[in-house]
């Protein structure tokens, strides 16, 4: 996308000051450059391919020409194994506390809680805290 920004003349200041200084630089500063760059990026390019770019093209063809588009193919199958990590780091807790010699039981002991306290009760306001404020009664205006 682009976009163009309308500016007054006032708004525009001069480009003098703005562009870098002149360097020089020796040709074999450049070509240490260009091996780096060759070295760095030793991908070629040509094997990768836009299949979206491809796809909009068959449609669009498909239009032009009056023809339906093209069915879209279902999704490729994923390569890899695909890995539940919850499971696997179940298992890794459970051999880490085998190592140790801890028990591995995989149920946790659930105790019974004695002497479960009640609540505790509410205290009035006069009863060692702080009162609340009476509320003066309303002035009438003199008849």
């Amino acid at each position: 996308m682009c976009r163009q920004v309308l500016h007054w003349p006032d708004e525009t200041r001069s480009a003098e000051g703005l562009a870098p200084r002149a360097v020089d630089i020796s040709d074999s500063e450049v070509d240490e450059a260009m091996a780096l760059m060759e070295a760095i990026s030793g991908t070629d390019i040509s094997q990768y391919r836009d299949q979206y770019r491809e796809a909009m093209e068959a449609v669009i063809e498909a239009k032009t020409a009056g023809v339906e588009p093209p069915e879209m193919g279902a999704p490729a199958e994923p390569k890899g194994k695909v890995v539940d990590l919850m499971s696997a780091l179940q298992d890794s807790v459970r051999a880490a506390r085998k190592s140790r010699g801890e028990d591995t039981g995989d149920e946790a002991e659930v105790h019974e809680i004695s002497g479960q306290r009640a609540a505790p009760k509410k205290t009035s306001a006069g009863a060692g805290g702080k009162a609340a404020a009476k509320k003066s009664p309303r002035k009438r205006p003199a008849s």
